[in-house]
């Protein structure tokens, strides 16, 4: 078993996580810099997509996002702490794919200047307490769902996103 916030500030070059491995909890891997993952072929109960995105094979929860990849069709609720944002000039655009149902508590951890446009599919059915901090200018733009902005809107600290924006029809 992993528990939450033991691989926290960890830089390593690989993490082998072995076939008895039956347990990882989210936010193992918070504000960690592996390089590499290798899961064992063997263990039945995490999968790797798109590189070092770790995957629980049971209900499709994203445990570890690989920030240079794109979350896995496989990703059906992102884990706490599974995605972290990091300080940039550019915008960085987190599309969260179709078929995602759910973010769990604290799930994305943008960092201040982290320049962050989320982009949240009509698929959402729940979204936890997500910690969006009163001086956090990290959040640049949402874009939700046609017909969804005032749910969104009844999220903690939205009220500091420069910009909610709707779907508008195709």
């Amino acid at each position: 078993m992993y528990r939450s916030s033991c691989f926290d500030g960890c830089k390593m070059g690989e993490l082998y996580i072995s076939k008895s491995v039956k347990y990882i909890e989210s936010g193992a891997f918070g504000n960690s810099e592996i390089g590499t993952f290798i899961i064992d072929d063997e263990n039945p109960n995490y999968r790797l997509y798109n590189g070092n995105n770790i995957v629980s094979a049971d209900n499709g929860k994203l445990i570890k996002w690989d920030s240079n990849s794109i979350i896995p069709r496989e990703v059906k609720q992102i884990g706490t702490f599974s995605i972290s944002v990091f300080r940039s000039s550019k915008p960085n655009i987190l599309i969260i794919p179709e078929g995602v149902e759910r973010l769990c508590a604290v799930c994305i951890t943008p960092y201040i200047n982290s320049n962050l446009e989320l982009r949240l599919p009509s698929t959402i059915k729940r979204i936890e307490y997500q910690e969006w901090t009163d001086n956090c200018d990290c959040m640049t733009k949402i874009v939700v769902p046609k017909g969804q902005k005032k749910r969104f809107s009844r999220m903690k600290n939205l009220q500091y996103v420069k910009h909610i924006i709707v779907e508008a029809d195709e």
